[in-house]
């Protein structure tokens, strides 16, 4: 009961059910909860204990360690905390955008990339891209693949992709390529950014700067 005083009361219900599992039935006790320390802060532990018998069958003691994990516990609290903003900032991001593994296919795109592509998710994951590029700017794209495969992290280039109603859009491509810790290649993060009507305006402005001097007095 002295023990029990100390441990979280989010924690206590279960605890004590572990331990008569173990000293009722001699089921392991394997339990992660927090204990209250003297100075009143709480740590995160992960207790292990094995039951030992007399020659009658008798419990005769209980013997186990006990482990401060406060520092695991919360890294993977601040991991998972990290993977939650993630996935909100990415699914409701009005950039698209996209993970590609390292064989050059994606394997998540958010809504905006849909929307910007005109295309489902189901037709972009695990596709070659370069089917929904624009024939001009192919080998746009696959110049940019061999600077990925040369060891390049970022890249980033502007071209056209096709709709499936046969319209055309000007994309802006961000690609930096994710690594772990020891810096080895994880995944490509890619963002993707829809500069039709930018390149619309250049291109009247360029017409207007190149067409004949009344001409061009004219449309102003």
């Amino acid at each position: 009961s002295w023990f029990l005083d100390i441990v979280h009361p989010d924690n206590a219900a279960n605890v004590a059910d572990a331990w008569r599992a173990t000293l009722r039935l001699g089921v392991p006790f394997d339990e992660e909860f927090r204990v209250r320390r003297t100075d009143g802060v709480y740590r995160w532990v992960r207790a292990r204990a094995e039951p030992e018998w007399a020659a009658d069958g008798s419990l005769a003691t209980v013997r186990g360690t006990m482990m401060d994990d406060t520092e695991r516990v919360e890294s993977e609290r601040q991991r998972r905390a990290a993977e939650t903003r993630f996935e909100i900032i990415f699914e409701q991001s009005q950039i698209g955008a996209v993970i590609v593994d390292l064989a050059g296919q994606p394997t998540r795109v958010n809504r905006a990339m849909c929307r910007i592509l005109g295309r489902s998710a189901t037709e972009l994951i695990g596709c070659r891209w370069t089917a929904f590029v624009h024939p001009d700017d192919v080998p746009l794209g696959h110049m940019m693949w061999e600077r990925v495969v040369e060891g390049h992290d970022t890249f980033a280039d502007e071209r056209r992709y096709v709709h499936p109603d046969g319209s055309t859009v000007w994309v802006s491509t961000n690609v930096t390529l994710v690594r772990d810790e020891g810096g080895a290649p994880q995944y490509y993060s890619a963002q993707f950014l829809d500069i039709t009507a930018r390149k619309e305006m250049e291109g009247e402005l360029a017409h207007r700067v190149l067409a004949p001097a009344g001409s061009l007095f004219v449309h102003l």
